[in-house]
């Protein structure tokens, strides 16, 4: 697996090391990589992931993993899982509407004037809406597969990670895994 290691500046991650419980996979709303970490880079809020895996499988890595960030938003649980946690981002633009035959992400929506046209074949479709929409960017197999690979390596770098949930599990939302602290892969 390609690792770049390019680290965020300017205080934009916290350095503080925590024991490590989950793994937390997000998508960036964005078509590339430095996109997103152009944006945590910039941010007064310190909002990011050590890792972020773009469409062609490079695993940019944004800060130690040891360390943290917010990625969250979680409210009254003194950030317990943005400090116990290792967290990755992979590269999709994630919502898509279909306008006139094409496949659009609207990276500032509600503005319809700047968007960006997603090719079909990057696009998976839901028999029903879920989170409000049919369509939506989907994974490449080059993302899986350094996913997988980061994953096994963070299980070997983090022995305290309580990863046996299992697939359905982790896309389901579960109010206890914020109450209870539970360990394990979450989405």
């Amino acid at each position: 697996m390609d690792l770049v290691k390019k680290h965020l500046t300017n205080g934009q991650y916290l350095t503080q090391e925590f024991e490590k419980f989950s793994l937390f996979i997000h998508h960036t709303l964005s078509t590339n990589a430095m996109s997103a970490w152009r944006w945590w880079n910039v941010t007064k809020e310190r909002v990011g992931t050590p890792y972020i895996i773009d469409r062609d499988g490079v695993i940019i890595e944004c800060f130690d993993p040891k360390m943290w960030a917010f990625h969250l938003g979680i409210k009254g649980d003194d950030n317990w899982h943005e400090k116990h946690s290792v967290n990755t981002e992979l590269v999709s633009a994630g919502p898509l509407r279909l306008v006139d035959g094409s496949f659009r992400f609207y990276p500032l929506w509600p503005n319809k004037m700047r968007y960006t046209t997603i090719p079909e074949e990057e696009v998976y479709s839901f028999k029903k809406p879920w989170k409000g929409f049919k369509h939506w960017h989907s994974y490449t197999e080059d993302q899986l597969e350094s996913l997988k690979w980061l994953i096994g390596r963070n299980v070997l770098d983090f022995p305290s990670l309580g990863i046996d949930n299992d697939i359905e599990s982790i896309f389901t939302y579960n109010p206890k895994v914020v109450k209870d602290h539970l360990p394990g892969i979450w989405a």
